[in-house]
């Protein structure tokens, strides 16, 4: 499979939904390139101007028909393909998200000229990696647009989602005989009729082991594991927050202490996996001695509680040990 570029402008964007959205074309003069585009590749598509990406489609065939679909001219060499992703410009994802991301978006520099990437369409993406973690926050966006599930649905609010995995690493650190931290700013939160700060293995204060700037950003970490006043681990759940303060908190605490040898983890939902992915390799997280992408893991909310319960309804925590907690985790 590779990726290419399918450039729009947000006219023939709209006709190109409006026809279906099961027919892309391309102008004559960039035959040679079409000519390697295969059944099975995906088209990501951008919008010029608005500077967003909008969509993602599989290529299934090559298209013989003439049909009027755009009104600006033909583009006479056409797939057929499936839509992946069609969002809205307005929703679509930001090129100036994709900063230190892409290859044709290395570095500041190349803001605006992208490398000569924007200049023609189908264009081959360098990368396989640039287009799968494209074609993910792609698939992320819909998803977070996608309408909410009808009043009386099965679907919990995420809030909820939030607290019952913050709570379910809190009694897990527990059962593996760890101490527990909770953010002092969630103390309050109660999980089935117990606020999260007075469940037994809570501790109530930190030991007094860092330094005053340390110790304010981790106070606000979402859940930490302790062992004889030393952290054994960290996480951050992310259920709807931006990810990037909870990397950030992450790398500040490898900053300020840099010789720690703690297991870091952001725990998300699948569909967040490449919002993770993207903001954790900005380059303001690869500086030092070790990229945050190296120490800090990604974890699952459905692969974290079905091992858990997995586990527990087999009698079988007491084979979990603590470390191995990073055997859930995938790291990019």
């Amino acid at each position: 499979m590779t990726f290419w570029l399918d450039l729009f402008t947000t006219k023939t964007w709209a006709e190109f939904v409006e026809q279906g959205g099961t027919i892309s074309g391309f102008r004559e003069g960039r035959r040679t390139r079409v000519d390697r585009v295969q059944p099975g590749d995906i088209l990501l598509c951008y919008v010029t101007v608005l500077q967003r990406w909008v969509g993602a489609l599989k290529v299934v065939a090559r298209h013989d028909g003439n049909e009027p679909i755009w009104s600006s001219e033909a583009f006479p060499l056409r797939f057929q393909v499936e839509p992946l992703v069609q969002l809205a410009p307005r929703d679509g994802v930001p090129m100036r998200e994709l900063e230190g991301l892409m290859a044709f978006y290395s570095s500041p520099a190349m803001k605006g000229k992208y490398n000569g990437f924007l200049r023609g369409s189908p264009t081959r993406f360098t990368r396989e990696a640039d287009g799968e973690l494209l074609l993910g926050l792609l698939k992320e966006r819909a998803a977070i647009d996608r309408p909410s599930s009808p009043s009386g649905g099965n679907d919990e609010p995420r809030g909820t989602r939030h607290l019952e995995i913050q709570h379910l690493l809190l009694s897990l650190g527990v059962e593996l005989g760890q101490s527990v931290w909770i953010a002092k700013n969630d103390r309050h939160r109660v999980w089935r009729d117990v606020a999260l700060g007075e469940t037994p293995g809570v501790v109530q204060k930190l030991p007094e082991v860092f330094n005053s700037q340390a110790q304010a950003i981790i106070e606000l970490i979402d859940v930490i594991w302790l062992r004889n006043n030393s952290i054994t681990a960290a996480f951050e759940v992310e259920a709807t927050t931006s990810v990037y303060s909870g990397l950030l908190r992450m790398s500040d605490l490898v900053a300020v202490q840099p010789n720690i040898n703690v297991d870091l983890f952001i725990v998300a939902p699948e569909d967040r996996r490449a919002k993770v992915q993207a903001e954790i390799r900005r380059p303001t997280f690869a500086q030092g001695h070790e990229p945050l992408a190296k120490r800090c893991g990604f974890i699952d909310f459905d692969k974290l509680v079905k091992k858990v319960h997995t586990l527990r309804d087999l009698d079988m925590m007491r084979l979990l040990q603590a470390n191995r907690i990073r055997d859930l985790a995938e790291y990019f």
